[in-house]
């Protein structure tokens, strides 16, 4: 439903939906309609291909990625997916959840200071 239709949701309609039904479509909404998401809804949002395509969309929505999501992300390729602007606004909490064999996939983008949060 939301695939085809969610281009025209209002802010209050897209926040009345469950994270259920969000989870699959969310990559649909435009950037606008993703940062109406909720803390919620953004946290059921599963997948690395999901996360990686609404922070390529939103990069501001950086902060709403939660450190067991950034830990569920096996592969490298997909954060080095993320934007630089994503990756360089990460807490130390986010930055340190990332699997020690990927971090090294991302640690270039990052900033100096971003670097001293892990050894």
């Amino acid at each position: 439903m939301l695939k085809t239709a969610g281009k025209r949701f209002t802010k209050a309609q897209i926040q009345a939906v469950s994270p259920s039904v969000l989870r699959p479509n969310a990559w649909h909404l435009s950037a606008q309609q993703l940062g109406w998401m909720s803390s919620k809804q953004f946290a059921a949002v599963k997948g690395a291909y999901a996360i990686a395509k609404i922070l390529k969309k939103k990069p501001s929505l950086v902060s709403r990625v939660t450190p067991s999501q950034i830990a569920a992300i096996k592969n490298g390729w997909w954060l080095g997916r993320f934007p630089k602007q994503s990756l360089q606004a990460m807490s130390q909490a986010q930055i340190s959840a990332v699997p020690a064999n990927i971090y090294s996939h991302i640690k270039g983008k990052l900033t100096a200071t971003q670097q001293t949060w892990r050894p």
